[in-house]
């Protein structure tokens, strides 16, 4: 779904504004392995959080928001739940407006995923039949100076047969 109207753009921020700070403000959280991080992935993070934190001032800015949506619910409830799908599902939503010549830059986000029967009533998503799994925001860029995203060695994070 594409999200264009003004009125429905601000209200969706609304939504999206407050479904982060539940995310934040919750107090169950997945396991997460302990690991020391370099200098770079602290650094890295931090500009992921900056980039966070200017898109929760400014989502009701941008030109258009799309929700990417799969046919069906899952039969376990939970945000959590809804997260990992969106997970797994990440493969058909990507978009690929970050081009120089289009100017348009996406980032791919769930944490509406924290209200979204608000967000299905908002946009008249039927809820029992459709699941979201991401929002992203479409908005022309600040510049074109764009490269792949920094990431972790394959051999770190690829596991062959076991652990």
């Amino acid at each position: 779904m594409v999200v264009t109207d003004p009125s429905r753009r601000a209200a969706l921020a609304d939504l999206f504004r407050r479904g982060a700070i539940e995310y934040a403000q919750r107090t169950v959280r997945p396991p997460r392995p302990a690991r020391n991080r370099t200098d770079t992935e602290r650094a890295a993070r931090r500009r992921v959080m900056d980039s966070a934190g200017y898109l929760f001032e400014h989502l009701h800015e941008v030109p258009a928001i799309v929700v990417a949506c799969v046919d069906g619910r899952s039969r376990t409830s939970g945000s959590w739940t809804r997260q990992r799908r969106s997970a797994r599902s990440s493969r058909g939503v990507e978009l690929h407006a970050r081009r120089p010549s289009s100017r348009l830059g996406t980032s791919w986000t769930t944490v509406h995923l924290m209200v979204e029967d608000d967000v299905a009533q908002l946009l008249e998503i039927p809820y029992s039949e459709v699941t979201q799994v991401a929002l992203v925001p479409v908005a022309h860029t600040l510049g074109t100076d764009f490269k792949p995203a920094r990431r972790r060695d394959v051999d770190d994070v690829v596991h062959w047969e076991h652990w």
